[in-house]
C-alpha cells in the first residue's frame, strides 16, 4: 500500500514503448529493501480503468503526488497508515473481513498466487512482486525487459473478476 500510495506523477511513464510504474525512492518516498526499486509494466486492466489519463490529469493540475489526498499519518509518518484503517473498515462493512486474514497486503498474495496459477516464472513473479531472488547468480543480471515482463504479467486475469463496468468507453 505504501508503495503505491506514494507515487508521484514522474514514476508513471513509459520504457521501451511499454507503459510502465517505477517504484523508487526519492522525494518523500521510501523503500523497504533494495529489491523493492523496480519498474513495473502497467497492467492491461489499469489501462482500461484509464489510470494514464487519471495520471495525466493529476500532471496538468501540476499535482507532483499522484494520490496526494494520502496524508501521512501522524503515529508511523507513512501514507498506509490511515487508508489501511480505511480499508479494513470497508472490508468489514461488506462481509469480506473475516479476523486477522484478509487486510490490504493479502492482495502481494493473491497477486503471486495468481501469477504462479497463470504460469508465470518464478523469477518474473520475484521481479514484479520487488522479492529478492538469491537462487542462482544469473538472477544477478539482465535489464528490466519491460515488454517481457508485461507478456507475464497481462496472464495475471482472475475467474469471476469482471471490472468492465468500470472501463472507460471507447478503451
Amino acid at each position: 500500500m505504501e508503495e503505491i500510495l506514494q507515487l508521484r506523477t514522474d514514476d508513471i511513464g513509459e520504457e521501451e514503448g511499454v507503459p510502465c510504474i517505477r517504484i523508487r525512492q526519492g522525494k518523500g518516498q521510501s523503500l523497504k529493501t533494495e529489491t523493492s526499486r523496480r519498474t513495473l509494466p502497467l497492467h492491461p486492466e489499469l489501462e482500461k480503468l484509464d489510470f494514464l489519463n487519471y495520471v495525466e490529469a493529476v500532471r496538468n493540475a501540476g499535482i507532483t503526488d499522484l494520490f496526494s489526498d494520502a496524508k501521512r499519518g501522524k503515529t508511523y509518518g507513512n501514507r498506509s497508515h490511515n487508508y489501511s484503517k480505511r480499508f479494513n473498515r470497508y472490508l468489514a462493512q461488506v462481509g469480506v473481513k473475516a479476523g486477522r486474514d484478509q487486510v490490504f497486503h493479502s492482495f502481494r498474495h493473491t497477486f503471486t498466487d495468481g501469477l504462479r496459477v497463470a504460469g508465470v516464472p518464478e523469477d518474473v513473479r520475484r521481479r514484479l512482486g520487488g522479492w529478492k531472488d538469491n537462487t542462482s547468480l544469473e538472477s544477478r543480471y539482465g535489464g528490466r525487459l519491460p515488454a517481457h515482463l508485461a507478456k507475464n504479467l497481462a496472464k495475471l486475469k482472475f475467474d469471476g473478476l469482471d471490472l468492465s463496468h468500470l472501463h472507460t468507453a471507447g478503451v
